[in-house]
């Protein structure tokens, strides 16, 4: 009879090791899964911001001043790039749209607008306008 205990425990013993092996390594992925998905969602927050801030900025000067940071926005469009390639390239058109505003804004420009350049510009400043909106609405997003 005791023979029979001692295999029963040393039996029990080897089941648990076996069993707790696949659950340690399966507790370690959704661990990770987990950790993974929650550091893209906070890089999404923080990256949101920075496009509001861009836009805003972009809205309330009626893109007719050149950005503070052309460089800044590249980049933030390139960190964006490595979550939402297609929200780079509109980050990127919005920032040729604002320039192509805020160019003809400058005292060298200012100088002999026709009626066909100021038809142009209000375009762009359109285009822009509906793509700062577009922007915003995905930054609403990636915040929720």
């Amino acid at each position: 009879m005791e023979a029979n205990s001692i295999l029963i425990a040393v039996g029990g013993w080897i089941f648990g090791l076996i069993s707790a092996i696949p659950i340690k390594f399966g507790d370690g992925f959704i661990k990770e899964f987990f950790h993974k998905r929650q550091k893209l969602r906070n890089k999404k927050e923080e990256l949101a911001d920075k496009l509001m801030d861009v836009c805003i900025e972009g809205s309330n000067s009626g893109w007719n001043v050149m950005p503070g940071s052309q460089r800044y926005i590249q980049r933030l469009a390139a960190e964006i790039e490595a979550t939402d390639n297609e929200v780079s390239k509109k980050l990127q058109h919005y920032l040729n749209m604002w320039c192509l505003c805020a160019i003809p804004q400058k005292t060298t420009f200012a100088a002999n607008f026709t009626r066909e350049d100021i038809e142009i510009a209000t375009r762009w400043q359109n285009e822009a306008q509906v793509l700062g909106e577009e922007l915003l609405a995905i930054a609403r997003g990636w915040k929720k």
